[in-house]
């Protein structure tokens, strides 16, 4: 792999009928919730580049979570990586996004932080904070998106 050309944590992600994706709030950095545990969807985005040389090789990704106690688990099966190769210029580096949805209920405030392997190498961690605040406060939001 040549890079990583983004990768964050977005609430939400749509794909049009021409095939442009849309994200809603990207860079997600935690939940203010008022009960634990909260049920959450979220999605991990990322785009890898990689050199022409790479294109005939298997490429896959799966995404891990590690909880605030420590223990980590896998999140998605093992999902292929589509490289594309330009017919317009074969020796050119390609791209590909891929877009993991993630459901989970999270048991406990804390860090959690969400790991992409890519062919059982980790290549990025990203994290998401779930902070408690008291009953009756205010209903659960998303906390902040980096400058």
């Amino acid at each position: 792999m040549k890079g990583i050309v983004f990768a964050f944590l977005a609430s939400g992600v749509e794909t049009l009928t021409d095939g442009q994706v849309i994200i809603i709030r990207p860079d997600v950095e935690g939940f203010m919730v008022s009960q634990i545990p909260i049920q959450a969807q979220f999605n991990f985005v990322a785009k890898l580049a990689f050199g022409a040389e790479e294109i005939s090789q298997s490429q896959r990704v799966i995404v891990e979570c590690t909880k605030p106690d420590g223990t980590r688990a896998a999140l998605s099966g093992e999902m292929p990586l589509p490289l594309p190769l330009n017919p317009q210029n074969p020796a050119a580096d390609v791209k590909s996004m891929t877009i993991a949805s993630i459901g989970m209920n999270f048991e406990a405030p804390g860090l959690y932080q969400f790991h992409l392997l890519l062919n059982g190498n980790e290549i990025l961690v990203r994290s998401l904070n779930i902070v408690q605040i008291p009953q009756g406060a205010i209903p659960v939001q998303m906390m902040g998106q980096r400058p």
